[in-house]
């Protein structure tokens, strides 16, 4: 039985007291409690004994401490409030500092370590038309309950000085900066990536485009196959790669609506 200071709104769940934030409360395994009579007749509720003595009674004001009473989402907010990820990667040519994915995890893991929070990150390849996509996946869980955020970066055909597994490490950066981003609500509409910023990525792209790749990477599973998923979309692969490229808003809903239809199965 533990003396406390409860950071979040709580109540007691012997009398239904509402246990403000700052106000002093009892903490036990069961539970929070206002008063210790109210977790005495808790404890001697169905024991079948006549009193109970409670022992360690001792103030901890370290609201930290509680961390894993708390809901997965309010752990979550906690990060999110806490987290400050320095721009710590500076471009010369633009004169300009920015964030990479490696700022965000530098920052963030000792704020999930303390809230028993465990961030995993995975690449999944997509390819659309002649365009090679990285789907990046950014899951935060608490071994009950999990949160993901995806987002994409699209491979350059050539980058100078790069081979391929370079190109494809640098789409996958991105792709998974930004699922950090949208995990813990990170901002970072006014920066300029260098490298990163100049690919052509489907974060930079409209709406359109992310649902055709998300409609579109669900769709092949049910239809067996590539080829027969460009036929029913009325379509070839080259088709593909300069509709992901253009603007051409009425063609590109024609396609969400019809991979919307396979994938409802109609």
């Amino acid at each position: 039985m533990i003396a406390y200071y409860t950071p979040v709104h709580k109540y007691c769940i012997q009398c239904g007291t509402t246990l403000r934030i700052g106000e002093e409360c009892i903490l036990h395994e069961d539970g929070f409690f206002c008063e210790t009579h109210c977790l005495k007749e808790h404890l001697l509720e169905g024991s079948g004994y006549k009193n109970v003595t409670l022992s360690s009674y001792k103030i901890y004001r370290d609201v930290n401490w509680l961390s894993e009473k708390l809901s997965f989402y309010e752990k979550l907010i906690n990060v999110q409030q806490e987290l400050k990820a320095p721009k710590g990667n500076f471009n010369k040519f633009g004169n300009f500092r920015y964030r990479s994915a490696e700022d965000i995890l530098e920052a963030v893991k000792p704020l999930n370590a303390k809230q028993g929070l465990l961030l995993t990150l995975r690449d999944e390849p997509i390819l659309i038309g002649d365009w090679h996509y990285i789907k990046a996946t950014a899951r935060i869980e608490d071994g009950e309950t999990y949160h993901e955020v995806t987002a994409y970066a699209r491979e350059s055909q050539t980058k100078k000085g790069m081979d391929d597994s370079q190109i494809t490490g640098t789409a996958s950066s991105y792709a998974r900066k930004y699922a950090l981003n949208g995990l813990y609500l990170i901002d970072d509409t006014k920066d300029a990536d260098t490298d990163e910023y100049q690919q052509q990525t489907i974060g930079n792209q409209n709406e359109l485009n992310t649902k055709i790749i998300n409609l579109f990477a669900t769709a092949l599973n049910k239809v067996g196959g590539r080829d027969k998923l460009y036929k029913q979309l009325d379509l070839n692969k080259t088709k593909m790669t300069e509709l992901t490229k253009s603007d051409n808003t009425k063609e590109k809903e024609r396609i969400i609506k019809k991979l919307e239809e396979i994938n409802n199965g109609n």
